[in-house]
């Protein structure tokens, strides 16, 4: 062993038989040869070669060398996943890429839909007539009666559940069926919402109305689908004029009518260029419906018709400010019989008042309770709801004037349907709508959604990169305390390897074992060591 120090300490000095020994152990491998010559014979051939492609066994097996190509990419998160050699740090990279793709899916399926719902191609043609006649404006709650006051009436069913209350089709009919029969007709507006339903109303046209005058504008109207509807008529009760508003032009934005929703009544701000400003509250702690969403319901149509909820209704949720843009109305007219338009003249019909205008829900439902009417005396317990009051004693009707009603509404069904298909002469409006939140939460995400493309645009970086930022620096204070304590606690007896791979290792071992030229410096694990394998 002196001899073995000596030599290898010196550096000086060297042993005929290592060159020998290599060559040897060189020459008796011709497979690694010929697969080094072969693959430098392919890359001079091709010009170029990959960087993730280098020498290697032919018995490497497939998925060591795609995890091996892996490993050196750039792709961020699956070259660590390929290259962690422990099992706990592959899954966390792979938790974290994986949950970053499942973000970014969802982003952009997200953008996708919101990309796709606006138009590509627009035609646009405006008509500037310097004013025109401002539209109605109908509101109405997704909720028919109010908990508070259904509970007050009804306290043996709000005391049981009185957390998850809801009401049923079958209920509410009930309800308000017992209400006309007993001649309960304030009861019934107020099951329903009221007023306060609207907080604020500022109207800014050609005409300037405040907030007190504003409100007084608003009519109540009751719909069996929707309980109370309050309308902002256009006409004066006074005077009888119309409110107007300016035609868009260079010097003013699109005319249109602003919404603020918020159920915490915030405070607005006043935005000049807008005609009709709203603040609604949709009272959540008053809903009550199972097959509902709360939100509030908005139709716009001319002053002299009805409103048509179902066809021409924009359904609002709370906790958005939204923005409706009204353009130049459309009128349509067409010739009634005997050409071939088969249109119907709305305002000939026997049980249409002169001066208002049906939409063809209201004239289904005023034909058929005119038949039912005529040939019964009575009328079906559904129709009968669109009555304030009701025409005729409930205590008068018989059996067989209910079985007249039912048989004439199913006989005038089809008839009235026909009827009150296509108008002669329809108005409607185009209206474009625009919400954005109330909430803090829109600002934060889109200060967020701003950042992140910011920093992925100019530096290029990402979650991944910040997780990997993390982890180098989680290691890095790693690597700092475990070397410093080291420094201060030594540990005596142990010998620092000279070499750090397993193959290094192992050559280490058997130069002990065979006294070969290697260096080894004798201490009591190497004894232990040697006396093992002797």
């Amino acid at each position: 062993m002196r001899n073995q120090f000596a030599l290898l300490f010196s550096g000086g000095r060297s042993c005929s038989n290592c060159a020998t020994r290599c060559c040897n152990n060189y020459e008796n491998k011709p497979d690694v040869v010929k697969s080094y010559d072969a693959s430098k014979r392919a890359r001079r051939k091709r010009g170029w070669h990959s960087p993730y492609i280098e020498v290697h066994s032919k018995h490497e097996k497939v998925l060591t060398f795609f995890l091996r190509a892996l490993s050196r990419s750039s792709i961020t998160g699956i070259n660590r996943i390929a290259s962690a050699r422990s099992k706990i740090r592959r899954m966390l990279w792979s938790l974290v890429t994986f949950t970053c793709f499942i973000g970014f899916m969802f982003k952009g399926y997200e953008f996708a839909v919101i990309y796709n719902s606006y138009p590509t191609e627009v035609i646009l043609r405006v008509e500037n007539h310097g004013t025109r006649e401002f539209p109605s404006v109908t509101i109405c709650n997704n909720n028919r009666i109010r908990k508070s006051v259904y509970c007050k009436n009804y306290p043996e069913k709000c005391e049981s559940n009185a957390t998850h209350l809801g009401l049923s089709d079958r209920e509410f009919l009930r309800i308000h069926k017992e209400a006309q029969i007993g001649k309960q007709h304030d009861f019934r507006l107020e099951l329903g919402h009221s007023y306060t339903l609207i907080n604020k109303c500022i109207f800014h046209g050609t005409q300037n109305l405040e907030v007190e005058e504003c409100l007084k504008r608003f009519s109540l109207s009751f719909d069996p689908d929707f309980g109370n509807c309050y309308s902002f008529s256009v006409r004066g009760r006074d005077n009888g004029e119309y409110l107007t508003a300016s035609e868009a032009d260079f010097w003013q934005d699109e005319n249109d009518f602003f919404v603020l929703f918020n159920e915490a009544f915030e405070e607005y701000l006043m935005q000049i260029l807008i005609d009709l400003i709203l603040l609604l509250d949709v009272q959540l702690e008053e809903f009550m419906e199972r097959k509902r969403e709360p939100g509030l319901i908005l139709i716009l149509h001319s002053d002299n018709a009805l409103p048509d909820i179902h066809t021409d209704g924009i359904r609002v949720a709370p906790g958005f400010n939204y923005n409706f843009a009204v353009q130049q109305k459309s009128i349509t007219r067409l010739l009634p019989l005997p050409y071939e338009t088969n249109c119907t003249d709305f305002s000939a019909l026997p049980w249409v008042s002169e001066g208002v205008e049906l939409p063809p829900r209201m004239c289904t439902v005023k034909c058929s309770q005119h038949f039912q009417l005529k040939h019964c005396g009575y009328v079906t317990e559904k129709l009968s709801l669109f009555y304030r009051a009701l025409p005729w004693d409930p205590e008068a009707i018989t059996d067989d004037q209910i079985k007249c009603a039912s048989r004439v509404e199913l006989n005038t069904k089809n008839y009235c349907k026909s009827l009150c298909g296509v108008p002669c002469e329809d108005v409607r409006f185009e209206v474009a709508v625009d919400g954005r939140h109330l909430s803090e939460e829109a600002v934060h995400q889109e200060l967020f959604s701003y950042l992140g493309g910011y920093s992925g645009v100019w530096l290029g970086f990402s979650l991944l990169n910040l997780y990997e930022l993390l982890e180098i620096i989680f290691a890095t204070l790693r690597f700092a305390f475990t070397k410093r304590n080291v420094k201060t606690h030594p540990l005596p007896g142990i010998l620092v390897p000279p070499f750090y791979t397993r193959n290094s290792k192992k050559l280490f071992e058997e130069a002990i074992m065979k006294n070969s030229l290697f260096f080894a410096r004798k201490s009591k694990s190497i004894g232990k060591l040697k006396s093992r394998k002797m």
